[in-house]
């Protein structure tokens, strides 16, 4: 998936007239924004756009973002545009950008250099189709699906992070799952080439995950009867939708996987695209987290005063990065 970075404006004025004047004021203002705790990901900014992107807005409408400099900034919307020689604008999307790449992208580009949160347009080929729902192709993928669950499920790793998980005595009940950015598995046609199979399989593998997670939630004194599970990865197409669909998953758009979490979620993610870790610890903390180590000042320092780190087994499927299982320190049972 390509995007284009869409360039704000200000009360209509290009971003020429009033982008920062040098990348050293730049990178120097968004270090002391962040040392002071100033947000980049507030749940009040994910929920005003999400609001006005899904009224659906058309093609010249304005999308209002609050930026890092707390001004109000707009978006023209280009839906339908071309943009040759590569194709044409699709619907805008959300872009997020992590902390240190705000200030390594401010040499680039200064007129997004206060934008944690902005837009951006997909580029889409001028001749693409969309794909049709194949029957055969969702048949497959839930065969694929539950073989992949399957097999994870009888494997050493699943047994011991189902023991550790079940070990553990929390003073909350959990009563959701979200799976962020677990990526694409269905063997639809874009996944029959043999340079896609592994990364295919490791998908389908991270996706099942969430269900044996739901599965062994619900059969232990950690869920309750009927724990939701959420998956959100605008990478997904129709037979990923529909398989997870048919295995008891709901998949939500962004930034509604985000807006799901709270302190009765249990958060997965491995290896996503996007900075899941830094707009989490600007919007929650879920009881349990399973994640790679944390990468940023904030969010080590959050991990770090806040959660206890539980080991994860070697993996001989290779089917995750180096994760590792943290709980929340107060929601822990004596």
């Amino acid at each position: 998936m390509h995007y284009y970075l869409t360039r704000p404006q200000r009360d209509g004025v290009d971003a020429d007239e009033w982008k920062p004047e040098s990348d050293t004021k730049a990178k120097a203002n968004i270090e002391e924004w962040y040392r002071a705790g100033r947000l980049l990901f507030p749940r009040e900014t994910l929920v005003s756009i999400r609001d006005q992107l899904r009224k659906p807005p058309s093609k010249g409408d304005l999308v209002y973002v609050k930026a890092l400099d707390e001004l109000t900034y707009e978006y023209v919307v280009q839906t339908g545009e071309m943009k040759m020689p590569l194709g044409f604008f699709g619907a805008p999307q959300i872009y997020y950008t992590s902390f240190d790449s705000l200030k390594r992208n401010t040499e680039h580009s200064l007129s997004r250099a206060y934008f944690p949160v902005g837009l951006a347009h997909l580029l889409l080929p001028a001749d693409e189709q969309p794909d049709p729902q194949n029957v055969q192709d969702i048949n497959a993928g839930v065969d694929a699906f539950n073989t992949a669950m399957r097999e994870w499920e009888a494997g050493d790793a699943w047994r011991e992070i189902k023991t550790t998980l079940l070990s553990l005595k929390l003073r909350v009940q959990i009563n959701k799952i979200i799976g962020m950015a677990s990526g694409p598995f269905a063997a639809t046609s874009k996944f029959k080439h043999t340079e896609w199979e592994r990364s295919r399989r490791r998908s389908a593998v991270q996706n099942a995950f969430i269900v044996s997670l739901k599965n062994a939630l619900q059969e232990s004194h950690l869920g309750g009867d009927n724990v939701q599970c959420y998956a959100q990865d605008p990478a997904y197409d129709a037979a990923d939708l529909a398989v997870l669909q048919q295995s008891g998953v709901e998949v939500v758009e962004d930034p509604d996987g985000f807006l799901h979490l709270d302190n009765a979620s249990l958060l997965f993610s491995c290896s996503p695209n996007i900075c899941v870790k830094e707009i989490v610890a600007d919007m929650a903390r879920p009881p349990i987290i399973i994640w790679t180590d944390p990468d940023s000042p904030r969010v080590i320092e959050m991990i770090r005063a806040e959660y206890d780190k539980l080991a994860w087994p070697e993996d001989d499927g290779d089917n995750f990065t180096t994760m590792a299982i943290y709980v929340k320190k107060n929601a822990r049972a004596p």
